[in-house]
């Protein structure tokens, strides 16, 4: 998976508090299990790519008809209950809460003091 020479580092790396090392033989797995913008609930591009990447068959993509268009989003709503203790706490300190309409926020809210 490597090629060239390795180089020693003098200084120890900065190494995030908390994240475990995963022995190298055990990325691909989890990487193929957990890849995508929401892993449960990958779309056709996400399927696309592990399925490529899974049978070494991915290469690069200069433009999106190089894998058949740009792809259709189709969005995914979800409710949102904010139970009440923790709306009270919300409107005491000033919660904004961002109404968002694809990537553009059309509306930003702040609910009651």
């Amino acid at each position: 998976m490597t090629s060239g020479e390795i180089n020693l580092l003098k200084d120890q790396p900065v190494w995030p508090l908390g994240l475990k090392a995963m022995p190298a033989k055990d990325t691909v797995t989890w990487v193929t299990e957990h890849a995508g913008a929401r892993q449960k609930d990958r779309d056709a591009v996400d399927q696309r790519i592990v399925h490529e990447f899974e049978r070494r068959q991915g290469r690069l993509i200069d433009s999106q008809d190089d894998v058949g268009a740009y792809p259709k989003a189709v969005p995914v709503r979800r409710g949102l209950d904010i139970p009440k203790q923790n709306a009270e706490v919300a409107g005491k300190v000033g919660l904004q809460v961002r109404v968002a309409r694809g990537s553009r926020i059309v509306r930003l809210t702040t609910l009651a003091r």
